[in-house]
């Protein structure tokens, strides 16, 4: 953290939008996992600023998941949700991993407001097309408290 908050010093003089985008991303995942989330939404609308002035799909829709993971680890379910749908708008240009995320959140939602049907086929289909194991290992989860909701303990297994 001690070198990213250097770098952050450093971002004016060097004027690079990417690597402004990953120092404040970056910044903001440590302060989310600390569970700085006020903080970590400050460095992730900045990544998202930074993102915006790059151009590149792959970090807007990073710094929006990020900003929606750290919206439902507070509690804020609706502002989550409604960034999630902002996201959603480049759901065919983010990677699998990034569309993973999006669709787990929005089965995440929908399992909150009692869908209990869509919001599965929304968790299994988060899964189904994750690259990452971390990614995959997050809609799984999802899908078990899901299956669990539903009464079906076997599925969740």
């Amino acid at each position: 953290m001690v070198q990213l908050k250097e770098a952050e010093k450093l971002l004016p003089i060097i004027d690079d939008d990417s690597l402004g985008y990953r120092v404040c991303i970056y910044i903001g995942w440590i302060n989310d996992q600390a569970g700085a989330y006020n903080t970590a939404l400050d460095y992730e609308q900045m990544a998202k600023i930074y993102a915006d002035s790059t151009r590149n799909t792959h970090c807007i829709v990073n710094a929006l998941v990020h900003q929606v993971t750290t919206l439902n680890n507070m509690g804020h379910d609706d502002e989550g949700k409604r960034i999630n749908n902002i996201a959603m708008r480049y759901f065919n240009e983010a990677d699998a991993d990034q569309q993973s995320a999006i669709l787990r959140n929005r089965a995440y939602y929908q399992m909150l407001s009692d869908s209990l049907d869509n919001a599965e086929q929304l968790a299994y289909r988060a899964a189904m097309i994750a690259e990452d194991s971390t990614a995959m290992g997050n809609a799984l989860s999802l899908l078990c408290r899901i299956n669990l909701r539903l009464g079906q303990a076997e599925e969740a297994q």
